[in-house]
């Protein structure tokens, strides 16, 4: 999944949820998602105090709509370890991630939406 992102899994529904402190590269995938219609409430700032640390973190988030699809891809990137479900990497991977998506995966935070474009040679 997406870097900070996860699938979860509720009954038999899942979604896909996106958080990352770099808003406008959540606000990127957002809005890919929306212009294939599967998000519904925009994306949304939260800022939680680490109360060991004293600091404060500022993410971007948004859920997609639970989705058919995202229960079958849950069932290929989790696996139950003790009760609890563990991110894994699918054995198909090579098949699953095109080389555009495999950056978006990888992409770090210090590196914004236009500066991957830029990297990728893409217009």
């Amino acid at each position: 999944m997406i870097g900070d992102s996860c699938l979860q899994k509720r009954g038999q529904s899942t979604s896909l949820h996106v958080e990352q402190k770099d808003e406008s590269f959540v606000i990127h995938i957002w809005n890919l998602f929306d212009s294939i219609g599967i998000v519904g409430a925009k994306a949304s700032t939260r800022s939680r105090l680490n109360k060991r640390t004293g600091k404060t973190y500022t993410s971007t988030q948004f859920a997609t709509f639970s989705l058919p699809f995202f229960t079958s891809l849950h069932t290929l990137w989790y696996k139950q370890e003790n009760g609890k479900n563990v991110k894994v990497l699918p054995s198909n991977i090579d098949v699953l991630l095109t080389p555009i998506a495999l950056a978006y995966w990888f992409l770090p935070t210090d590196l914004t939406v236009k500066e991957l474009w830029k990297k990728l040679n893409c217009t």
